[in-house]
């Protein structure tokens, strides 16, 4: 077994290696590729000028209907374009999703930072090469297959401080669009192409499942497949981490500088995120089985795990309870919600504070309220705060609340709503059944 274990370690050494060499020849001749010298042929007949972009855009009409007819690529597509925007987290990205004609139909994760529509990273914006030269996306859909373009082997200027990885989506041996992903150069990782690359498997077993029937009743079971696809693929990723959080230990601990060490201590802390957002979603989409708790031991032991947090911080965290009664909880699921909520709480209080929670018993239900003496939550973001990719902190996901609302009202059929007060602070309120 140890023989096994020093072969697949000394395999992910030799892909690490090859990586780095690939990268500094393209960087050396970025024409080095067949690939690449197949796509700037490509641009050159196309006559795309590489210094001034000639960009395509769908009007708002136009963009409504092709949202209309690609509805079913886009509800496949949705869980996953959420997940590996989740595994960017903290890193300048773009995940798009893109019809068979190269719109861009869904995106994900901050794009203004990596230029938004002055660049055409935007929904109802045209990635064929015509319009922006070789990319990601636009590219796997022409050439069928998957494509990586690092930095300066984009044939426009605009684009070579990004690497794009493109994946095409197939159904019935027919490209009806791709998943692009877009980082600057300095995150490219050959990691990323397994995690893609399983996302477009899955929407597509996904698509191919909805397909087989005609039966309008069926679509009210659709989260379901998602959910259990989803859940596939995300335990999938967890040997993959695994291996690559080894080669970034066995990288620090063969370091010959303190500069090299800082990149595998960068790496080891990006995978240790990532993991945890793969074990909250594995938590969501296959959560344990249910059992009778009183919610009052599960916070508690929070509250215990935070102090030291809360202490170093010169915040005051504060449990209030008036409840005796077990309820029917997915532990590990509620245990991260309210987490979360805490978390996102000692996060606002830069300058200490209080935190208090209070648990009450409400007749047939627990009301749990966590509130905060800090800054408030800005009053446009408020309508729209438990959507996926609502920044309140600048370098937040945009997803713990969207995953804490699915905690609560969907896996735990319970509610979730917040008061907040611009200057005084705010009370995040959950409600959950008893029985």
């Amino acid at each position: 077994m140890l023989a096994m274990e020093n072969s697949v370690e000394l395999k992910n050494v030799d892909i690490i290696k090859e990586w780095n060499e690939l990268k500094k020849a393209i960087d050396e001749q970025p024409i080095i590729r067949p690939i690449t010298v197949e796509s700037w042929n490509r641009c050159k007949n196309l006559k795309v000028d590489p210094s001034n972009l000639k960009f395509a855009f769908l009007s708002k009409e136009e963009l409504e209907q092709k949202l209309k007819e690609n509805d079913y690529l886009i509800e496949a597509a949705r869980p996953y374009l959420d997940f590996l925007s989740l595994s960017l987290a903290g890193i300048p990205h773009m995940v798009a999703l893109l019809d068979s004609e190269s719109w861009v139909i869904d995106i994900r994760g901050p794009a203004d930072e990596l230029g938004g529509k002055d660049k055409g990273l935007c929904l109802g914006a045209c990635w064929k090469e015509e319009y922006i030269g070789n990319n990601g996306g636009g590219t796997a859909i022409s050439m069928k297959q998957l494509v990586f373009i690092y930095g300066v082997e984009h044939f426009s200027s605009i684009y070579k401080s990004f690497s794009c990885l493109g994946v095409p989506i197939f159904n019935d041996s027919k490209v009806i669009g791709a998943i692009n992903i877009s980082v600057l150069n300095e995150y490219a990782h050959p990691g990323r192409l397994t995690i893609a690359v399983t996302c477009v498997d899955a929407i597509e077993k996904e698509i191919e499942k909805k397909s087989r029937t005609n039966n309008s009743s069926e679509s009210s079971k659709k989260t379901i497949p998602s959910s259990e696809l989803m859940a596939i693929a995300v335990h999938d990723l967890k040997n993959p981490l695994a291996s690559i959080r080894g080669l970034g230990q066995l990288g620090m601990m063969t370091s010959t500088s303190k500069k090299e060490r800082s990149y595998f201590e960068r790496i080891i802390k990006q995978v240790d995120s990532l993991n945890n957002s793969v074990i909250d979603l594995l938590n969501i989409f296959r959560p344990e089985k249910p059992v009778r708790v009183n919610p009052d031991l599960i916070i508690t032991q929070i509250i215990e795990e935070m102090k030291p947090t809360c202490d170093i911080s010169n915040i005051e965290l504060i449990l209030i309870t008036d409840n005796e009664s077990d309820i029917e909880l997915y532990v590990k699921v509620f245990k991260r919600a309210m987490e979360n909520l805490i978390e996102n709480a000692i996060l606002v209080l830069k300058d200490g504070g209080t935190i208090k929670i209070h648990i009450k018993d409400k007749g047939d239900r627990v009301l749990i309220s966590v509130n905060d003496n800090g800054p408030g939550i800005p009053e446009e973001i408020r309508k729209s705060l438990f959507q996926p990719f609502v920044f309140h902190r600048k370098d937040g996901t945009g997803l713990g609340l969207y995953m804490v609302q699915h905690a609560i009202t969907e896996v735990h059929k319970g509610e979730i709503w917040f008061d907040s007060e611009l200057g005084k602070g705010t009370t995040f309120y959950v409600s959950l059944p008893k029985e």
